[in-house]
């Protein structure tokens, strides 16, 4: 999938982040709110929703960013509880 097609640049950057979320949440199985704000954080943003209508702002970069989330949450936190992705 292509987020940013007129932006080789950005679209490494995001590539980059994308695999640094998989990182992230294989070795914390962090739940999608902390995932969030972990990419939130690198791109020094408040939120990858609109907050007024609490909408993705970029179908794209939401379906991303949560497909590489569930692809590496398998339901079980570090320390040993099952939670539900």
């Amino acid at each position: 999938m292509t987020i940013f097609p007129n932006s080789p640049e950005m679209e490494q950057t995001w590539n980059d982040l994308m695999a640094g979320l998989f990182d992230f949440v294989s070795n914390t199985q962090s739940d999608l709110d902390i995932a969030h704000n972990w990419v939130c954080d690198q791109l020094q943003i408040d939120s990858l929703l609109n907050e007024e209508t609490l909408c993705e702002v970029d179908d794209n970069c939401w379906d991303s960013f949560y497909e590489t989330w569930q692809s590496a949450y398998d339901g079980n936190n570090w320390w040993g509880s099952e939670i539900p992705a």
